[in-house]
């Protein structure tokens, strides 16, 4: 592989794992704002309490079916984090 697609690579990788990072943050702050625990959250959800943790630990990147489950229980507007 040429240099360029290495280094494009690896920019990419490295937004994904900031894009990853702030999401699990603003899960996190928005979960605590709201008052819930992650069992709170995990049954307002439907998902597992494993589940979020890893989420906010940023083991784990929820498909985009779980992150609007989230987002709407927490209320937040999914514009916040994706513009297109």
């Amino acid at each position: 592989m040429s240099k360029k697609v290495n280094n494009e690579k690896r920019n990419a990788q490295k937004m994904a794992k900031l894009v990853k990072a702030n999401i699990a943050q603003l899960i996190k702050q928005s979960r605590k704002q709201k008052g819930y625990s992650q069992t709170q959250l995990a049954d307002l959800t439907g998902l597992d309490r494993k589940t979020i943790n890893r989420i906010e630990n940023e083991h784990f990147s929820p498909n985009v079916e779980n992150l609007v489950k989230i987002f709407h229980v927490l209320g937040i507007k999914p514009q916040r984090v994706f513009t297109v």
